[in-house]
């Protein structure tokens, strides 16, 4: 069964593909200086394959907001020197 979950649920109520025993958490932490550390633990069981093996998934992102946008702006600069000259 396929789930998707938006982190920008108004609702303070799970979504409906998750059971009564699974859990979703969620932390957001951005400082001032741009740093995003995203943290999520998925928690729960998939009955098709064994309902006696609990299924635990963790991710973890860190990342500088504004060094990303502006590594994908310099990439996008050199696309667009690359798109002219190929083009003349």
């Amino acid at each position: 069964m396929a789930c998707s979950i938006s982190l920008a649920r108004a609702s303070s109520s799970p979504p409906e593909c998750l059971r009564a025993n699974d859990s979703l958490t969620a932390s957001v932490d951005y400082t001032e200086d741009g740093d995003l550390k995203l943290g999520m633990r998925l928690e729960g069981i998939n009955p098709d394959r064994d309902p006696n093996q609990p299924i635990i998934l963790n991710l973890n992102v860190d990342n500088n907001i504004p060094q990303m946008l502006r590594s994908l702006q310099a990439v996008r600069s050199i696309e667009d020197i690359l798109e002219r000259r190929t083009a003349n």
